[in-house]
């Protein structure tokens, strides 16, 4: 979430500490925003190690050959 939002009440765009006020807000709150952001970390975190475990998993066994 980086750069400027609009906000519809004010008409204007904002950034830095406002947008991430306003974000919040429309989030339904500090804690259901804390708690979709950890689901979201959670979920993308168990995909790339699910990832990476079917990388290594796959990975074929090097063999030098004569």
């Amino acid at each position: 979430m980086r750069g400027k939002f609009f906000n519809p009440g004010t008409g204007k765009q904002v950034s830095g500490a406002a947008a991430q006020q306003m974000i919040i807000k429309h989030n339904g709150g500090w804690e259901e925003h804390h708690q979709k952001f950890a689901e979201r970390v959670a979920e993308e975190t168990t995909i790339q190690y699910l990832k990476e475990l079917e990388t290594d998993f796959r990975r074929t066994s090097i063999r030098i050959v004569k």
